[in-house]
């Protein structure tokens, strides 16, 4: 069965709000010598491309129901 488009939705926010809580978990608790910051920028980039290709597939879908929307009235 077809998941709802609400529940794709709330989905999408959830792994969001996941992901910016990883996200800023990282920035907390920055290292303060050169070996670790590295790999923390390098792990903190990969949670942010992830944070922005959420945001993006959200953004098309609200697009894709509000056009759904306006085919209906």
């Amino acid at each position: 069965m077809k998941p709802l488009k609400a529940e794709l939705i709330t989905e999408s926010l959830y792994e969001i709000k996941t992901l910016f809580s990883l996200y800023r978990g990282y920035a907390q608790s920055f290292p303060q010598n050169a070996p670790e910051t590295k790999t923390t920028q390098k792990e903190m980039k990969v949670v942010k491309q992830q944070i922005l290709k959420h945001l993006v597939d959200l953004k098309k879908l609200v697009k894709k129901m509000e056009s759904e929307v306006a085919l209906r009235v």
